[in-house]
């Protein structure tokens, strides 16, 4: 479950699972930054296979669904399937938008 301060994170600015905190507070070693995406692709004989997680969610807005919806993904180090080939696009898409000229 998410503390009310953000989610505590191990690593720091050297590690491959970053977790930054400031240079310049020698007792704060609160996270303030670090990577804005994990995606990590298995290349297969039958085709790329890739997992994705944004640390909280694609969208800013707190009262839209997928605001903080890959939270626990990410401080699990876990990411959920990315839809990669069409028809697995098409089957996980929630809406549809047609630009035409």
């Amino acid at each position: 479950p998410a503390s009310p301060d953000g989610f505590p994170r191990h690593g720091d600015m050297f590690a491959v699972d970053a977790c930054n905190f400031s240079l310049f507070d020698e007792t704060d070693y609160t996270y303030d930054s670090g990577p804005s995406q994990r995606l990590v692709v298995e290349l297969t004989p039958d085709g790329p296979k890739a997992s994705n997680a944004l640390p909280g969610g694609n969208q800013h807005d707190p009262a839209l669904p997928h605001h903080a919806d890959e939270a626990e993904y990410w401080r699990r180090n876990q990411a959920p399937p990315f839809a990669y080939e069409e028809i697995d696009v098409v089957q996980a898409a929630e809406t549809r938008i047609r630009f035409v000229p």
